[in-house]
Protein backbone atom coordinates (compact mmCIF):
# COMPACT_ATOMS: atom_id res chain seq x y z
CA UNK A 1 0.00 0.00 0.00
CA UNK A 2 2.46 2.36 -1.03
CA UNK A 3 1.76 5.77 -2.02
CA UNK A 4 3.45 8.62 -3.59
CA UNK A 5 3.76 11.76 -1.45
CA UNK A 6 4.87 15.45 -2.51
CA UNK A 7 7.87 16.64 0.05
CA UNK A 8 6.20 20.08 -1.05
CA UNK A 9 2.42 19.63 -0.52
CA UNK A 10 0.83 20.04 -3.82
CA UNK A 11 -1.43 22.41 -2.18
CA UNK A 12 0.96 24.41 -1.49
CA UNK A 13 2.67 24.80 -5.05
CA UNK A 14 4.92 21.58 -4.95
CA UNK A 15 5.50 20.01 -8.29
CA UNK A 16 4.66 16.59 -9.38
CA UNK A 17 8.86 16.38 -10.13
CA UNK A 18 10.60 13.36 -9.08
CA UNK A 19 12.93 15.08 -6.78
CA UNK A 20 9.65 16.42 -4.67
CA UNK A 21 8.25 12.70 -4.29
CA UNK A 22 8.96 10.04 -1.98
CA UNK A 23 7.42 6.74 -0.72
CA UNK A 24 5.13 6.25 2.26
CA UNK A 25 2.84 3.48 3.15
CA UNK A 26 -1.27 5.18 2.97
CA UNK A 27 -0.69 5.38 7.01
CA UNK A 28 2.08 7.63 7.13
CA UNK A 29 0.74 9.45 4.24
CA UNK A 30 -2.32 10.41 5.31
CA UNK A 31 -0.81 11.11 9.19
CA UNK A 32 1.95 14.15 6.92
CA UNK A 33 -0.99 14.85 5.81
CA UNK A 34 -2.94 15.67 9.10
CA UNK A 35 0.25 17.24 11.04
CA UNK A 36 0.49 19.35 8.23
CA UNK A 37 -3.29 20.61 7.14
CA UNK A 38 -5.07 19.36 10.60
CA UNK A 39 -7.36 16.83 11.93
CA UNK A 40 -10.70 18.96 10.46
CA UNK A 41 -9.32 18.86 7.21
CA UNK A 42 -8.51 15.19 6.99
CA UNK A 43 -11.81 14.22 8.63
CA UNK A 44 -13.48 15.97 5.78
CA UNK A 45 -11.46 14.55 3.29
CA UNK A 46 -12.31 10.85 4.78
CA UNK A 47 -15.93 11.78 5.25
CA UNK A 48 -16.26 12.69 1.01
CA UNK A 49 -14.16 9.71 -0.08
CA UNK A 50 -16.85 7.58 1.55
CA UNK A 51 -19.73 9.55 -0.23
CA UNK A 52 -18.12 8.26 -3.31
Amino acid sequence: MLELDHIEMWCRGGQHEADNLTLRCRRHNQYATERELGADFMDKARASNRNV
